[in-house]
């Protein structure tokens, strides 16, 4: 018996500043537990990009600079996520630990060495220039 697909959506942030960017590392995620990943909210329960900006105003990121940037889809096993990723200028500070996960800037010519998953790699590769 075929599986049935699942289709999920995910927002994402793509927090830049200067030459870096936001990336979180997390211990809870069942996919991308220990890649560097975007900062990011599975959309559940009718959440909006405002649940995302409230999730990075809790780290300390404010910015007046928000652009929807285009959709990607991704497919994980049975799973086909939609991603709607969002361009956020932000400045560079310390970031609280928050329990499992932990947030870096990285530079944006260091991103090759890192590990970061298929679909947020697909979204920075865009965002490099």
């Amino acid at each position: 018996k075929a599986t049935e697909v699942q289709k999920l959506h995910r927002h994402a942030a793509v927090v830049r500043s200067d030459n870096e960017v936001l990336l979180c590392i997390s211990s809870k995620h069942r996919w991308m537990k220990h890649l560097w990943q975007l900062p990011s909210l599975w959309v559940q329960n009718g959440e909006d990009s405002n649940s995302l900006m409230e999730h990075l105003r809790n780290l300390g990121i404010r910015s007046d600079k928000v652009n929807a940037l285009k959709n990607i889809q991704h497919q994980v096993t049975h799973h086909k996520i939609q991603i709607q990723p969002f361009l956020i200028e932000g400045s560079k500070h310390n970031l609280p630990f928050q329990e499992g996960e932990r947030y870096e800037w990285h530079s944006l010519s260091q991103l090759d060495e890192l590990g970061i998953p298929a679909a947020d790699r697909k979204i920075l590769a865009d965002r490099k220039s």
